[in-house]
């Protein structure tokens, strides 16, 4: 899993590069297994309130991304977000203002657990 978060006020591109040594790692480990390597990637921007959750499969970012100096990449700007969430090799989910406040746990339930469970 590979994550990116944008505080408040950033003015930094929305795009990412999943790097060759990455993707490379995970096909490694995927293949001690007998798995197809996957990758998740979240992406958090706090000034639009969302959290964005990409799937693709390494297969599929090496066969289809743009390669770069780097790896391969990945663009999510709300220009390209439409397109790349359109993409058939993109599995996609996002979460809207959603927020964890202190009053999530009120104090009196969040005492330490004691004695045998």
């Amino acid at each position: 899993m590979k994550r990116r978060l944008f505080r408040s006020g950033s003015v930094e591109s929305r795009g990412f590069v999943f790097e060759y040594d990455h993707l490379d790692k995970l096909k490694h480990f995927a293949s001690r297994f007998d798995l197809d390597p996957v990758l998740a990637f979240t992406v958090c921007i706090a000034d639009d309130c969302i959290i964005h959750l990409f799937i693709i499969r390494v297969v599929d970012i090496e066969a289809n991304l743009k390669k770069v100096e780097h790896g391969h990449r990945f663009l999510f700007s709300p220009k390209h977000l439409e397109t790349t969430i359109s993409l058939p090799y993109v599995d996609y989910s996002f979460w809207a203002d959603e927020q964890i406040t202190p009053d999530l746990f009120p104090e009196q339930q969040s005492k330490p657990l004691s004695g045998n469970l």
